[in-house]
């Protein structure tokens, strides 16, 4: 399989941010650590001070939770369950690349 090099210099932030989003970590790593190292340096924070809010994404409170947990069977339910799952997936995905960044740092 032919691999594609794109230039992730030309994107702006949400535009990485997506990427990021779609990214497969386990198959494109240097690809998915240029795209996080990009937000970063946009963000201009080290990899150490990333949270899930520095990047865009909201944490549920208390009442949030709630209204999901009662509206899952509407439509708004299912696409807050989905945005959900996007901001638990980027969790994730910031997890593994900071990982992988420590290591780099160690090496």
């Amino acid at each position: 399989m032919k691999e594609y090099i794109i230039d992730f210099s030309t994107y702006d932030y949400q535009q990485l941010i997506n990427a990021l989003e779609g990214i497969d970590i386990d198959q494109y790593p240097d690809s998915a650590l240029e795209i996080y190292q990009r937000i970063l340096n946009h963000l201009n924070i080290d990899y150490q001070q990333v949270t899930i809010e520095t990047l865009g994404y909201q944490e549920d409170n208390l009442l949030e939770s709630i209204f999901h947990f009662l509206s899952r069977n509407i439509l708004t339910g299912i696409l807050l369950a989905e945005e959900d799952l996007v901001r638990d997936n980027m969790r994730e995905k910031i997890l593994q690349l900071n990982r992988l960044l420590s290591q780099q740092a160690v090496t």
